[in-house]
């Protein structure tokens, strides 16, 4: 089976080494597009709402001061 998938790639003069290098570096060309379309699809409003709720946890978890909580989110405004 894998020769099959290959076997394409021989007639070029590529071994099997280079052979999986490709293939690979396709999958990986596929993975970025299909990150990329999903990180178009998902709202940056949608990010940014989980990281107020994020700090607004540490704030009542007593992790940050109220201070450093009001510059964090002077932060995340702009």
């Amino acid at each position: 089976m894998w020769s099959d998938l290959c076997s394409g790639l021989y007639s070029y003069g590529f071994n099997g080494w280079q052979s999986i290098g490709i293939m690979l570096l396709h999958l990986g060309v596929f993975g970025g597009m299909i990150y990329l379309i999903i990180r178009m699809l998902i709202p940056k409003s949608k990010r940014e709402d989980s990281a107020m709720a994020l700090l607004k946890e540490q704030f009542a978890k007593g992790l940050i001061s109220k201070e450093e909580f009001r510059e964090r989110k002077e932060v995340l405004k702009n």
